[in-house]
């Protein structure tokens, strides 16, 4: 009789156990939306970080990109390129059809 009784109470367990992750699943959705409109009108209504305390770096990292002679020379090159080389990705594509 208890071990009946013991058998029981584990499906009883386990049916409880796998309503509550059905209902988890059920939910996840509702949640998602709910966290994700809680956080977009937070930072919506926030006020905006100014620039400067996004953008702030360390004098060691600074003295590696000042140690760099032309830096901002190379910066302005590598844009160059990778902008030229969208140009004629974009060009190629519209050739083929």
């Amino acid at each position: 009789m208890l071990e009946v009784l013991s058998d029981f109470i584990v499906f009883l367990g386990w049916i409880w156990t796998n309503t509550i992750a059905i209902f988890k699943a059920l939910f996840l959705p509702v949640q998602y939306i709910y966290t994700f409109l809680q956080q977009f009108l937070a930072s919506a209504f926030a006020n905006p970080v100014p620039p400067e305390e996004i953008w702030v770096f360390n004098d060691e990292i600074l003295s590696v990109f000042n140690s760099i002679p032309y830096f901002h020379i190379l910066i302005s090159a590598v844009v160059l390129g990778i902008i030229i080389l969208m140009v004629i990705f974009i060009i190629k594509t519209f050739l083929r059809t």
